[in-house]
């Protein structure tokens, strides 16, 4: 999509697409197409660290409890700045959205380091094999949280994970969860900033 962008687009890139200029206008891809294909990217890129993404089990059905309600608690701990309705009104600039985004990182104890780093053997290294290793590793933590010898698999019958059962129970379920959350929402930040790092180094 890069190679292939409209003039607006072009401007941006390092170096030059000599081609280019034989593909018609309306075949080149717009800045609006590029940047939504980043956005479902990063979007599927995340949705792998959800654990109940990663289960088979009815964990994974949006209504059943679990699900919702994690999503829930993670919204609740973000600021308002970040809903649709308040980015689509917003007038502030990127600067101040950082700032922001720094401040929710600090609110939810999370620690990036100062530089992204890149991926081992970055030549034989690919996204899609990236993503299924961490969504193997949202189903371990799935099953940490949901331990199937108490909430077992079973086709064809509705096997709930109540969250307040398993998370504000006791002191126990009460910190698991502060971890659990920290770790889930460092490891997507991180994963998804190191994938468009990869990809933009690849273009250059």
């Amino acid at each position: 999509m890069l190679i292939l962008g409209d003039k607006k687009v072009q401007d941006l890139l390092p170096g030059e697409i000599k081609f280019i200029e034989t593909v018609s206008e309306d075949c080149r891809c717009s800045s609006g197409q590029i940047s939504m294909f980043f956005f479902m990217l990063s979007h599927f890129i995340a949705d792998s660290l959800m654990p109940c993404h990663c289960d088979e089990r009815d964990l994974s059905d949006y209504n059943g409890g679990l699900h919702k309600e994690l999503e829930k608690y993670w919204t609740s701990k973000i600021s308002d700045l970040f809903s649709k309705k308040q980015l689509l009104q917003s007038n502030l600039d990127e600067d101040h959205i950082l700032a922001e985004a720094a401040a929710v990182d600090g609110a939810l104890g999370i620690q990036l380091a100062k530089d992204i780093p890149a991926f081992k053997d970055e030549d034989s290294w690919d996204i899609w094999t990236e993503i299924v290793m961490l969504c193997r590793a949202s189903f371990g933590v799935a099953s940490i949280i949901a331990p199937p010898a108490v909430y077992p698999y079973k086709p064809g019958q509705q096997v709930m994970a109540p969250f307040n059962t398993l998370f504000m129970s006791d002191d126990k379920g009460k910190a698991l969860l502060t971890e659990m959350s920290q770790v889930i929402m460092h490891d997507a930040v991180l994963n998804v900033a190191m994938i468009w790092k990869h990809i933009w180094s690849r273009f250059k």
